[in-house]
């Protein structure tokens, strides 16, 4: 029996806007850091449906994302000369940003 297991987590920020179309689905890039000091990695990810409209609405560049997905290889030719490259699927996010205070806090509160 082969076992084979196909999940992938990052955390990282966002390199550009966005990108959602209206199937819905979302191209994104992450920025994410490597083991040493100073490496960053760039991971492209796509996302689809309604994981896709929350990202392409509330995301933009900078934002902090902890993605959650599959890798998947995106496979072409142009010219003859074959490409590839690798795109993380995404099943679950989790947006890190904190939330900007919009009110100030009530100071009657007694606790």
């Amino acid at each position: 029996m082969s076992i084979a297991f196909n999940s992938c987590t990052f955390a990282g920020y966002l390199t550009k806007d966005p990108v959602l179309d209206s199937h819905p689905k979302c191209k994104f890039s992450l920025a994410v850091n490597g083991y040493k000091e100073g490496e960053v990695y760039f991971q492209d990810c796509v996302a689809w449906k309604d994981l896709a409209n929350s990202i392409g609405t509330y995301m933009s560049k900078g934002s902090a994302i902890l993605v959650q997905g599959e890798m998947k290889e995106d496979k072409w030719q142009h010219e003859g000369k074959e490409y590839r490259r690798h795109v993380l699927t995404v099943f679950k996010a989790q947006f890190l940003d904190k939330k900007p205070l919009t009110e100030k806090p009530d100071e009657d509160l007694p606790f």
